[in-house]
């Protein structure tokens, strides 16, 4: 599925390496992802979430705090896989450790056991990538920017954005006619409790649906749940977040000592469709 990030050439493994016909090539690291992120398309030595944002998002994920909303997520999955015939292909744009990406792949694995399915991730961090690699057998790993996909035109029938950064020319690109974009933002009063540490004053993040250029505006699904975090998960949330670096080091400390915290998790879930004709 991947092409070349200089000439947009198909790629061919060869061993352990992946070539295209121009003689360009790239290694698989030993956890079994590829790097397809050009130096040139890089904004700094290490693009993408720090080691501590990463890690503590796979320990606050792997608690099970978030787990209606992957339980959807992966329903929403199925149900796309069951309305294409043939083969199914998915990506998880933004994929960060996989934690979603291995739950919605063992899903659409358990639901179609003998259908062609290719699944996918990327991401512009290496470290969260290889983290992805290491906890999840049969998922395609790279780490490439949501800007410049590694992916053929029309190549996918479904597109996750979890909470990730988009570009609406790239979404519709690799999109087939018909395809899907399933895109991940927080709800109104998402860890609302949390912010009102964090800020003098939170406020709920502002309600609106994008239009995505090309694409049909078919569903917003609304999730909302409340949930208690523990002590020690609770600074863990605090640092998957971008609240950590608006807290200041006293509120840091006052959060992640607190014996627990009640919070609502809230989320939008937009769904898109790209027209069968243009």
């Amino acid at each position: 599925m991947w092409i070349c990030p200089v000439c947009a050439m198909p790629l061919h493994a060869t061993g352990r390496q992946l070539v295209c016909e121009r003689g360009h090539s790239f290694d698989r690291a030993k956890q079994g992802y590829v790097n397809l992120l050009p130096a040139h398309r890089k904004h700094s030595a290490s693009p993408g979430d720090d080691k501590f944002m990463i890690a503590s998002r796979r320990d606050f994920l792997e608690r099970g705090y978030y787990r209606p909303l992957v339980e959807r997520l992966r329903t929403l999955c199925v149900d796309a896989m069951n309305t294409v015939c043939g083969g199914f292909a998915l990506l998880d744009s933004g994929c960060g450790e996989g934690w979603y990406t291995c739950a919605i792949a063992d899903a659409l694995q358990e639901s179609a056991p003998d259908r062609s399915l290719w699944i996918g991730g990327i991401d512009i961090a290496r470290d969260a990538v290889a983290m992805a690699a290491r906890r999840c057998g049969g998922v395609d790993f790279a780490v490439a920017s949501n800007a410049s996909i590694p992916l053929a035109d029309t190549s996918l029938d479904c597109m996750l954005r979890i909470f990730a950064p988009g570009y609406d020319d790239e979404t519709l690109r690799v999109l087939k006619p018909g395809g899907l974009a399933m895109v991940v933002t927080p709800g109104p009063r998402h860890l609302f409790a949390l912010r009102e540490l964090v800020y003098d004053e939170a406020r709920e993040h502002e309600i609106t649906i994008n239009q995505l250029p090309g694409l049909c505006h078919q569903d917003r699904i609304t999730l909302a749940f409340g949930m208690r975090v523990q002590q020690g998960d609770i600074e863990k949330l605090l640092r998957m977040t971008p609240y950590f670096w608006k807290a200041s080091a006293q509120r840091q400390q006052q959060i992640a000592a607190m014996h627990s915290l009640d919070t609502e998790a809230s989320f939008l879930i937009d769904i898109y469709r790209r027209a069968v004709r243009p």
